[in-house]
């Protein structure tokens, strides 16, 4: 078997692997390069045989070869995946059917640009190709998330089409993510195949009982074991849902609903369907829930026959009037806490604020299609037409072709918005958070840390401070405005507390929380998933994006002579220090910037050819390529 170029840049940089293991994956999943893939099956009816093995649903693969780059990777193991849109393809004769690639199911430690799992989706509903993409981009800014991008997929060498790329998750992605791979993994997706008669079962996390078989058609296991971990979430959820905090990672569920809400995602737990997404018990004791396969967002299919039509604009942001007759327990449990609903609609504000600017978003949407638009066009299995012709005008546009109605991503960000705007809990008055500030930026032993900001409109502050490894099991110190607690002034506004943590190497992360009778802030306002932080004896920054670090956008790549950064979600004036390392480790260069709008420039003439990593506080290493 051939060397590849991944396992030398491993070797040439394994005293870099603080950060190498992202940027490995982020190469399969680099949405400004597109790739093509070539398999050829040993198997001459290997068609056949997939896609028997698909309706006997036994899971068993066929050997192939796979050639990436130039490189041909030995006896990789494919199989056919999904489920309407597997069927709907199969129906119609259509080639361009899901694949699930799994690299060292026959040759171990063989892998694809780091990645050992390689998971195609055909956009069959989807003539934009860009939901996969733009919604795991989206949820990725509040959660950990599968990165995405698109493969050309070429079979015996006849081009297939174009598909996106979706990251696995598996212990790859647990370990990435979580630095643990172990926890009880479950994927929430019911078993029922399209097209039989099987009756759907949503994996609505509802409690059938303790006898572990009335949820076999529910949820699918993915680790070794886990189904009394599972049952005892749902039986806490369900019967004494005041001890929820001890098992599930609430927070990370309110993004999650949040982010589902606002782009419609109907294939989410608070959807339409009440599926796609996974449970992953994390070694804190924690289960934290995951997207997977958003496909449907920003309405997509639903809009036509057997769906909503126009009433899904206006899907209800706590499932009123769900159409399903099985209860959601975990919206039922947000909606009735007083903390954690206000909390839940806080986090609405946020992806709102972020998310539907639709000049912007606009934009996301044309920069990401330009990559792919002469693949898109070249695509004659697209469900939608020869050379795929609603690719462009679906981004902005419904359409209704084939008998299937789509809604397009524009239109329905421009209902959508209106609806949430108008909604009476989303148009609430928050408070607003200002001037946070700390009073010792780098504490050592001993010494004592106020943290005050200035809060208008709020009657209840507290800071949410915590020792934890993972950023969880937040504890509440209330913050006053009585010039006794760092605050200033007594009625000034400013409200303050202390930091009860003063030993030497305590690594604190905390955020402030503020409430008036209505609605809720929080600062920063990405919280938990990001929060502010410092350790006891060391000079450190003063926040921390937490896992949720921004990506580095850099082209072109490989380059010459200069490249352009695009630090995206720079706050204005903020001056960055871009570092460059070599792939031993050694700093290179440093070069102060400041993204006032947001992209800079870097003289690479100095640099000898090979492979360089760019770093930039608050944002994740990037690879470049000197040439």
């Amino acid at each position: 078997m051939k060397t590849t170029t991944t396992k030398n840049i491993l070797f040439l940089t394994a005293s870099t692997l603080l950060f190498i293991p992202n940027l490995l994956s982020q190469g399969l999943y680099d949405t400004d390069t597109l790739r093509s893939i070539y398999l050829d099956f040993e198997n001459p009816d290997w068609n056949t045989t997939l896609t028997d093995n698909w309706f006997i649903q036994n899971g068993e693969r066929e050997l192939a070869t796979l050639e990436m780059d130039g490189i041909t990777y030995d006896s990789v193991a494919v199989r056919y995946k999904g489920n309407a849109t597997f069927f709907l393809a199969d129906d119609n004769n259509n080639p361009k059917k899901p694949l699930n690639i799994d690299m060292n199911d026959f040759i171990d430690d063989q892998n694809l640009l780091g990645l050992k799992k390689i998971k195609l989706a055909n956009s069959i509903f989807d003539p934009s190709a860009l939901r996969d993409v733009l919604g795991f981009q989206i949820y990725r800014n509040y959660m950990p998330a599968p990165k995405a991008n698109w493969l050309k997929v070429y079979i015996e060498g006849n081009y297939i089409g174009l598909y996106p790329n979706t990251e696995a998750i598996n212990k790859q992605f647990l370990t990435k993510h979580f630095d643990y791979k172990k926890g009880v993994l479950f994927k929430c997706d019911p078993d029922s195949q399209y097209g039989s008669s099987t009756a759907w079962k949503s994996a609505n996390l509802a409690w059938y009982g303790s006898d572990s078989t009335a949820y076999y058609e529910r949820y699918d296991l993915k680790s070794d074991n886990g189904w009394a971990e599972l049952l005892n979430l749902m039986d806490i959820l369900n019967n004494s849902p005041e001890d929820l905090e001890s098992v599930l990672n609430i927070d990370r569920v309110l993004w999650y609903l949040a982010t589902s809400t606002v782009i419609a995602n109907f294939d989410s737990y608070n959807g339409f369907y009440m599926h796609n997404y996974y449970l992953y018990l994390h070694e804190n004791g924690l289960f934290q829930i995951l997207p997977w396969d958003v496909s449907e967002s920003f309405v997509g299919i639903l809009l036509g026959a057997g769906g909503l039509g126009e009433a899904s604009y206006e899907w209800d942001i706590f499932n009123e009037g769900d159409p399903f007759g099985e209860n959601r327990p975990l919206v039922d449990y947000v909606a009735d806490h007083p903390i954690y609903r206000k909390q839940y609609l806080a986090h609405i504000r946020t992806v709102m604020q972020e998310v539907l600017n639709e000049t912007e978003l606009l934009n996301t949407c044309q920069d990401l299609q330009a990559s792919v638009a002469v693949a898109a066009a070249a695509d004659y299995n697209a469900l939608f037409g020869l050379g795929n012709i609603y690719f462009a005008s679906n981004v902005t546009t419904d359409l209704n072709a084939f008998g299937l109605n789509v809604a397009g991503i524009m239109s329905t960000v421009e209902k959508r918005k209106a609806y949430l705007e108008g909604h009476p809990d989303v148009s609430l008055s928050p408070p607003t958070i200002s001037q946070v500030n700390r009073s010792v930026q780098f504490p050592q032993a001993d010494e004592q840390v106020g943290v005050s900001a200035l809060i208008e409109n709020g009657t209840t502050v507290d800071l949410m401070v915590t020792l934890n490894e993972y950023a969880s099991h937040f504890e509440v110190i209330e913050m006053s405005d009585d010039g006794m607690h760092g605050d200033g002034e007594s009625g000034d506004g400013i409200y303050g507390a202390f930091i009860p943590y003063t030993d030497l190497d305590t690594a604190v992360k905390y955020y402030i929380r503020a409430q008036n009778s209505e609605a809720m802030m929080l600062s920063p306002q990405r919280a938990e998933y990001e929060f502010y932080e410092y350790v006891v004896g060391q000079v450190s920054s003063t926040i921390n994006v937490g896992f949720n670090q921004q990506e580095l956008i850099v082209s072109p790549n490989p380059s010459s002579d200069q490249i352009s950064i695009r630090f995206k979600n720079a706050k204005q004036g903020e001056v960055k220090i871009l570092q460059i390392y070599s792939a031993t480790g050694s700093l290179i260069k440093t070069q102060p910037v400041s993204p006032t709008d947001e992209i800079s420039t870097l003289n690479l003439k100095e640099l000898s050819s090979g492979v360089w990593f760019l770093k930039a506080e608050g944002f994740k290493p990037c690879r470049i390529v000197k040439f």
